[in-house]
């Protein structure tokens, strides 16, 4: 028998955790991701709403209709959303069957950190009600299910942490594991470890800072917010150095002999990209935090300058892979608004450890 909840469905939630969220800011995302190394250095958001909002669609019966692969709107997603709608079709919605949250309901999804202390996150309006129902139906783990607490907050937990259990696979556990599940009217949380599960708690009680108190991924996140209709957004505090650079270099010397431009003072970017005024252009809305808003207004001439005169480690020249429609600077951040005919162009270029952002300190 599946354990029961025993507070938060009967009777509204007073903890912070369970306020609801904006579900399509960015803000609010970083508000619930605890503050720790690995998760400033790397935060995936997929905007789900805004992507099937675009295409006037509803999952899953839209599924056929709409366009997931097109390089100028596309829709990178992340682990989970990827594993879940490639299982999906008109009349099968996995995230439903197995966690009773609905893909009609989910707004955004991210995801924090490096496996395997990811910390996935969906907001949108979900149904603690139908949560509990789909989990206690489901034929291999709801035999598993434990409700646990932490500081008052509660959850569920299948299994060990990060155990493997390959007969419970599925689109949602495509390793079998079991994981930690929170959820409330707004958000919900999904980790594969206790110790994960327990650093979210902290963070979205209060206990403990997330990313919306780091004021450099806070002020990326406001300015980024002017991009209403994107359709993913990445925050990084990771700024790479030349030296990093040279060392990604391939062999050949693919980024070119001459040493490239890097910014000063550069300590943190994010990115969001999605449709342009030009179908055949992606727009991607690029913001630096720098330390000073001296080195800010420097960093826009240096930031321009290797887009107009270096090359990408594929030996590529920026030039020929973006445009700039124009730039500006907001106190400590560098706000350049790019077209390009690839939306996850920088994307790809993080994952390949050739930023277009570098910085020496």
């Amino acid at each position: 028998m599946a354990a029961k909840r025993t507070a938060r469905d009967t009777a509204a939630c007073e903890s912070p955790c369970c306020s609801n969220p904006d579900a399509d800011s960015l803000q609010a995302v970083l508000a619930l991701v605890p503050d720790a190394a690995a998760n400033r250095g790397f935060v995936q958001v997929a905007r789900l709403g805004a992507f099937l909002d675009e295409q006037g669609a509803t999952l899953p019966e839209d599924h056929r209709d709409v366009v997931w692969v097109d390089p100028v709107n596309a829709f990178s997603g992340t682990p989970l959303l990827r594993d879940v709608i490639a299982a999906a079709d008109e009349r099968t919605d996995p995230l439903a069957d197995e966690l009773g949250i609905e893909l009609s309901q989910v707004r955004q999804v991210a995801v924090a950190g490096e496996l395997p202390d990811a910390t996935q996150l969906l907001t949108g309006a979900m149904d603690p009600d139908a949560v509990e129902e789909a989990l206690g139906d489901d034929p291999f783990w709801s035999s598993r299910e434990e409700v646990l607490q932490h500081d008052g907050e509660e959850y569920y937990s299948w299994g060990g942490d990060d155990e493997i259990q390959p007969e419970g696979r599925s689109p949602v556990r495509n390793l079998g594991i079991g994981g930690r599940l929170w959820v409330d009217d707004g958000a919900a949380a999904f980790t594969t470890n206790t110790a994960t599960m327990e650093a979210f708690l902290d963070g979205c009680s209060g206990a403990a800072p997330t990313l919306a108190d780091d004021a450099d991924l806070l002020g990326i996140a406001e300015r980024l917010e002017a991009f209403e209709g994107a359709f993913d957004a990445t925050f990084t505090d990771r700024v790479r150095t030349g030296a990093d650079l040279d060392a990604a270099a391939p062999p050949s010397g693919g980024a070119g002999d001459d040493a490239p431009t890097t910014l000063e003072g550069a300590v943190a970017y994010g990115f969001a990209s999605g449709p342009s005024e030009d179908p055949e252009q992606a727009r991607i809305l690029l913001v630096v935090a720098s330390e000073t808003a001296e080195q800010a207004e420097a960093n826009e001439g240096r930031l321009l300058e290797r887009i107009d005169d270096d090359p990408s480690i594929t030996g590529v020249p920026w030039s020929e892979q973006l445009r700039v429609e124009r730039s500006g600077v907001d106190g400590r951040f560098l706000v350049v608004d790019l077209r390009a005919d690839n939306a996850s162009l920088l994307e790809a270029a993080l994952f390949r450890e050739d930023p277009l952002v570098i910085s020496e300190p």
